[in-house]
């Protein structure tokens, strides 16, 4: 009588990094504040990518997140034709960052707040519109808590290996 298989778990390696980031797509209307759209930040990388159209020269979208600790976020903007110009405040308004696309800056970084409401507005320029998406980052000593996606019955939890490799390892916690 041979002896059965023993169960086993096999855990892969994902190789880029921008696979695992989370993806937040805009959806109108969110030209105010609070028509704000979640951004949710990826715990196993602590970035988040906002994508957008600037439909028109009058056009903003709004993008807001709740910090998860206090620390630095990044922020860079890209786009092939749209010169947009973001900004960032708190809850009570006031400016935390701001893009200068006419002097060349479209990225920087500021300071968050444990528990602190930041909103991003994207605008575009005088005639340009477009696609555009900007990236999201926080600092590795902003700790994201596991979180449930509002869309989804799954839940994000962060794991620690114990080992000589992800691939030859031990899950010791999560």
């Amino acid at each position: 009588m041979k002896p059965k298989p023993r169960p086993s778990l096999r855990l892969e390696l994902l190789e880029a990094r921008a696979l695992l980031s989370t993806l937040i797509a805009e959806s109108e209307p969110n030209d105010r504040a609070r028509l704000a759209d979640q951004v949710t930040f990826d715990p196993t990388d602590n970035s988040a990518d906002v994508t957008g159209t600037i439909a028109t020269r009058n056009d903003r979208d709004f993008f807001q997140f709740r910090s998860p600790g206090a620390g630095t976020a990044d922020l860079s903007f890209a786009s092939n034709t749209v010169v947009g110009k973001v900004s960032v405040e708190d809850a009570a308004g006031n400016k935390l960052f701001e893009t200068e696309p006419n002097d060349g800056v479209n990225s920087g970084s500021f300071a968050i707040q444990a528990g602190q409401n930041v909103f991003i507005r994207v605008r575009g320029g005088s005639k340009a519109v477009g696609d555009y998406s900007v990236h999201l980052s926080l600092s590795d000593n902003v700790t994201i808590a596991s979180t449930r996606s509002r869309r989804s019955r799954f839940r994000i939890l962060p794991i620690a290996f114990r080992g000589s490799s992800p691939t030859n390892s031990t899950i010791v916690g999560h």
